[in-house]
């Protein structure tokens, strides 16, 4: 099963894509289309509990839109 996580931008997802590599994990980076405009998602294969991940990335730098 695949998870996706919602980057505030380009960067942000590509530097969420690089932390989730260095762990091991498989991950890219995806361009969605939403009704607010288009968003980054880094869509990836889960090794860890998702919690556990956006804790990660977050305290890596990587802002998230929740």
């Amino acid at each position: 099963m695949r998870e996706e996580i919602r980057a505030k931008s380009f960067t942000y997802a590509m530097k969420g894509k690089k932390l989730l590599e260095k762990r091991g994990v498989t991950a890219e980076v995806v361009k969605k289309a939403e009704d607010c405009g288009c968003i980054y998602v880094i869509r990836f294969t889960p090794k860890f509990p998702l919690n556990e991940t956006v804790a990660y990335l977050e305290s890596n730098g990587v802002k998230l839109i929740k």
